[in-house]
C-alpha cells in the first residue's frame, strides 16, 4: 500500500510543474489522506477522512442538470483512472487483495440504495431482484476485468454508507453497521492512495476543473 508520506514526496517533487487545478486538487486530497492515516483505532473516522480524500481527488464543477447523479462524476473519474492504470493495479487490488471485503460490500443489503427506497424494505420482493442483478453484473465484470463497472457498483454501495454517516443516520462505533463500515473502510483506505498515485503518474492529463478554487480568480 502506498502511504501518504510516499505520495507527498512525489507531489513535492513535481508540484511546480502541475497546473493550478491539479495542484490544488492533489494538495487537498493528500491533506485528508494524512489525517485519515492518523485514525488507527477509529474506523468510522478513518472511513470519513478517506472519503473526503477521495472526494477531493474526483470532485469537478457543479452541474446545473437536474438529472445529475453523483455516480456520473464517479464514472468519469474511474474511466480516466482505468485508462492510465496500465499495470492494472486497481483490478489487482480489488481481485487479489480485497476480494473478501468486496464480497462483503456487495452482499450487504443495508448499503444497497434500493433497500431503503421501498415502503417495505423487509419484503425482499421489492429489492432482491435488483440486488441479485447487480451481483451478477459484478461477477461478469470481474471475470472480464471490466474495472470501471466494478468500481462503479462498489462505490454506489460505499456512497450509501457515506450518506448514512455524513447525515447522522448511523451511530458512531455502532454495532449494527460494523460489517459494512469495516469492509468499506479497508477498501477505500487502500484504493484512495492508489488513485492519487495514478494521478501523480500522469499529471499532464485532464483531471478536471476544481469545484471550489482555493482563492478567488
Amino acid at each position: 500500500m502506498t502511504t501518504y508520506e510516499e505520495l507527498q514526496k512525489t507531489y513535492d517533487a513535481c508540484e511546480k510543474a502541475l497546473d493550478y487545478d491539479l495542484s490544488v486538487r492533489l494538495r487537498r486530497s493528500l491533506s485528508w489522506l494524512k489525517r485519515a492515516e492518523r485514525e488507527t483505532d477509529d474506523i468510522d473516522a478513518s472511513f470519513i477522512f478517506h472519503w473526503i480524500s477521495f472526494n477531493a481527488a474526483y470532485a469537478g464543477g457543479y452541474s446545473k442538470r437536474q438529472d445529475y447523479k453523483e455516480r456520473d462524476a464517479f464514472n468519469r473519474f474511474f474511466g480516466k483512472l482505468v485508462r492510465h492504470d496500465t499495470d492494472k493495479k486497481i483490478y489487482s487490488l480489488i481481485w487479489d487483495s480485497f476480494s473478501q471485503e468486496v464480497r462483503g460490500i456487495l452482499n450487504n443489503q443495508y448499503i444497497f440504495s434500493s433497500y431503503w427506497n421501498e415502503d417495505k424494505p423487509d419484503d425482499t420482493q421489492y429489492w432482491s431482484a435488483e440486488f441479485a442483478k447487480d451481483t451478477r453484473k459484478v461477477n461478469r465484470a470481474l471475470a472480464g476485468q471490466k474495472t470501471i463497472v466494478i468500481l462503479s457498483i462498489l462505490f454506489q454501495r460505499i456512497y450509501v454508507l457515506r450518506n448514512q454517516m455524513f447525515h447522522g443516520s448511523a451511530t458512531w462505533q455502532g454495532t449494527v453497521n460494523r460489517s459494512q463500515v469495516i469492509d468499506c473502510q479497508k477498501l477505500i483506505a487502500n484504493i484512495t492512495p492508489l488513485f492519487i498515485e495514478i494521478m501523480l503518474r500522469y499529471p499532464e492529463k485532464d483531471w478536471g476543473k476544481l469545484q471550489v478554487p482555493s482563492k478567488p480568480r
